[in-house]
Parts: structure tokens; sequence; C-alpha cells
């Protein structure tokens, strides 16, 4: 039997408690990657995220914020 992936174990761990399975991963994936990305890991029926953990409610594109885009010399 295949080990239980992080995605698995935190779905598991979320259906058991109602809550969100992106707060069931480790912070290892918390801490690296965005909510959004996290959540699309995850095949939910029906969101229970608090509307605060989704963030922006508009997607962002690149050149949205060019501040961010560029480079330091």
């Amino acid at each position: 039997m295949l080990p239980e992936s992080p995605f698995e174990a935190a779905a598991r761990k979320a259906g058991e408690r109602g809550a969100c399975p992106v707060w069931q991963l480790e912070d290892f994936y918390t801490d690296h990657w965005d909510f959004e990305t996290l959540c699309s890991g995850f095949g939910c029926e029906e969101c229970v995220a608090e509307p605060e953990d989704l963030g922006p409610t508009e997607p962002w594109t690149p050149g949205a914020d060019p501040s961010s885009d560029d480079m330091p010399f």
C-alpha cells in the first residue's frame, strides 16, 4: 500500500473536522505556496474556507503591480 500523500491526509483530517483542507497541510506547503494554488489541489464539493483566507477576489495578473515585476539590480 502506498503511503498517504500530504494532500490526502489534509483532506481526510479536514473532512473529519468540517474544515478547510488547506489549513490541515504542513507549514512547508502553506509557507511556500499561495492559498489559491493549494486550494486547487483539493476537490471540495463546497468551499468551507473563511472569506479572509481566500485573499483578493480578482486573480493576480502579471504586470498588474509594476513594482513587483521590477528586477533588482
